[in-house]
């Protein structure tokens, strides 16, 4: 397996920013003032992708010192009827210890670490390549593109969640509390008896579609990288 940074260096850069612009080009435009020309917000936003991409080729990955590696893989979800690919993030230890490994989000992750996650040489992401590096690109700047914005995110961040540790995080309320605390006061009509049935149907199906997916994956991931000898970068 490769890594993420091996992966990004070994792709079109051109064709990524396209993907990358054509797939988020709404929030990125939405960094700049309003009083922006459309045009020179677009300018703005490409040589902002790309300076960000530029770094990530140039930084020295970090890898984990306990060898847990952090592996970006694929399976298939329902989307609108359509099966589509869904990224995500898993650790080497997760695929190892559990038949359903846990799933994590990376926003709020250094940026060297990211680079030193490894891409799975599975058929699927290996096909979606470019839609995976555009993936990692966007999450990894949801913060900011600079480092420098992105550290101060991350320490803000990092400070409400502990100071909100000592919350009464546990309270729960039910969805009628939920609903006049937000305001909530009007509803679509409700489904007849034969309508939920076939919403919930749909519901399992798609859950037993997605779940079938990801566990083929790591049934076949075992196959491929024995825990006794994983020989993850052949």
């Amino acid at each position: 397996m490769k890594t993420v940074q091996e992966v990004l260096k070994s792709l079109d850069e051109k064709d990524i920013i396209n993907t990358y612009l054509y797939r988020y080009s709404a929030s990125s435009i939405e960094d700049f003032p309003e009083e922006k020309p459309i045009d020179e917000a677009k300018t703005i936003a490409r040589e902002t992708i790309t300076e960000f991409i530029h770094e990530l080729k140039e930084i020295t990955p970090k890898f984990p010192e306990n060898k847990n590696y952090g592996i970006f893989y694929s399976y298939w979800v329902l989307h609108n009827g359509f099966k589509e690919p869904n990224f995500e993030l898993t650790f080497l230890n997760e695929i190892y210890q559990k038949d359903n490994p846990q799933n994590y989000g990376y926003e709020l992750t250094n940026r060297d670490e990211i680079m030193g996650y490894l891409v799975s040489d599975d058929g699927l992401t290996q096909y979606y390549l470019e839609d995976l590096i555009v993936d990692i690109l966007y999450n990894a700047s949801f913060w900011g593109y600079d480092n420098e914005t992105f550290k101060k995110e991350q320490e803000r961040i990092f400070q409400e969640l502990k100071e909100s540790e000592d919350e009464d995080l546990g309270k729960s309320m039910t969805l009628e509390e939920f609903e006049k605390e937000m305001g909530i006061a009007s509803h679509p009509p409700k489904l007849t008896k034969t309508e939920k049935e076939l919403e919930d149907k749909a519901s399992r199906a798609n859950y037993q579609f997605s779940e079938y997916s990801k566990r083929l994956y790591v049934s076949k991931f075992l196959d491929k990288h024995p825990k006794n000898n994983p020989n993850l970068f052949a």
